[in-house]
């Protein structure tokens, strides 16, 4: 027989009775909904393809209600429309948290429009339950660009403080607010390439030929320079990416600054540009000069073998190297695939500085 104190009996109902009222709290604030687990179907890959490929189909989309949003008023939805639909949102602002909100939804209207014209945006293509103000993203852009290091988890920690639900904070709230802040500068990025294309900036090589204005404008009748500009080249091998890893997303960042690897590939098999190697015998006489100060440069370079063989197998990008003008503007990156810092990369930056 055992023996239990009343004071023990007390002490084990009230921590039962807390933390019943915690879970029925955190279901009733949780934008997680149900405690059960349930497997999605398909790797992570597939869904990650179907999720990213349900995002590009709206982008079009997407901008144009961004941009109403952001400079016109958008046009009043009524219930009583034609045809026009109702859903229920959970809405996350700055600093408050709305748990059931109504959204009129016009006829063959994407739910994400409907909610980027009332300043919100979906975490889900295609049905919406956890929205996220344009406000929230937007702040939390502004903070990344002073600080990087502060993370999409710190972020939704200080949001669960601020809506006064820090103990509710789930990897689920991550996730959600990760995919609403990806596509919202996707978003950004749509807008920026509209404007580009209006005022005819988006060809390949503008940013090398207008980013820094001393350095490529020209007057009439201006007297050549010898050298005609100088530009400065190193690389970093800190930003390594083992191989295997982020094989969930195949997507490739678009930027004007970064080269693609393809057109990488294009000099490896360059014989001249190898460090220690010499030219063919029918090239030797015409290009000696030339072939003497390859050879001096790629010998003197004593970061060119930094990298082991056994290390490129290990890793599949062993860092970036990058190229700035003499003023300190960068125009090119480069991410260096299975190799080190080779003078292939140089000779590429510079062949596509000519164009």
């Amino acid at each position: 027989m055992v023996c239990v104190s009343l004071t023990t009996v007390s002490l084990l109902t009230c921590a039962f009775n807390i933390s019943a009222y915690k879970t029925s709290h955190i279901q009733h604030l949780s934008i997680r909904g149900s405690h059960r687990h349930r497997r999605a179907p398909g790797s992570r890959l597939q869904r990650n393809h179907q999720m990213h490929a349900a995002w590009y189909s709206q982008m079009s989309y997407l901008t144009d209600a961004y941009l109403q949003w952001k400079h016109d008023k958008p046009d009043e939805v009524h219930a009583d429309q034609p045809r026009a639909s109702k859903f229920h949102v959970s809405t996350v602002d700055i600093t408050c948290y709305m748990h059931v909100k109504p959204i009129i939804q016009a006829h063959e209207e994407l739910a994400n429009v409907s909610l980027l014209k009332l300043g919100f945006f979906g975490c889900s293509p295609l049905q919406p339950t956890v929205t996220v103000s344009l406000h929230c993203l937007k702040l939390y852009h502004q903070i990344r660009h002073q600080k990087p290091s502060f993370s999409v988890q710190a972020m939704v920690k200080v949001l669960c403080a601020l809506h006064n639900v820090i103990h509710t904070y789930f990897q689920s709230l991550r996730d959600q607010f990760a995919i609403a802040f990806d596509v919202y500068l996707g978003i950004l990025r749509s807008v920026k390439g509209l404007v580009d294309e209006a005022l005819q900036h988006d060809s390949v090589n503008w940013r090398m030929l207008h980013a820094c204005p001393p350095c490529n404008y020209k007057q009439p009748d201006e007297p050549l320079l010898y050298p005609a500009r100088l530009n400065s080249f190193d690389g970093n091998n800190s930003l390594k990416c083992i191989d295997g890893s982020g094989h969930a997303d195949e997507r490739l960042f678009k930027s004007l600054y970064f080269i693609h690897p393809a057109n990488i590939k294009l000099f490896k098999d360059d014989v001249r540009l190898r460090p220690g190697t010499h030219l063919p015998p029918e090239s030797r006489q015409t290009n000696n000069s030339e072939a003497s100060h390859d050879s001096l440069c790629t010998e003197n370079w004593k970061a060119a073998n930094a990298v082991t063989e056994k290390t490129i197998n290990v890793f599949d990008q062993t860092g970036v190297f990058v190229s700035a003008c003499c003023h300190g503007i960068i125009q090119t990156v480069v991410e260096m695939r299975q190799s080190g810092e080779l003078y292939v990369h140089c000779h590429l930056i510079i062949t596509l500085s000519e164009f």
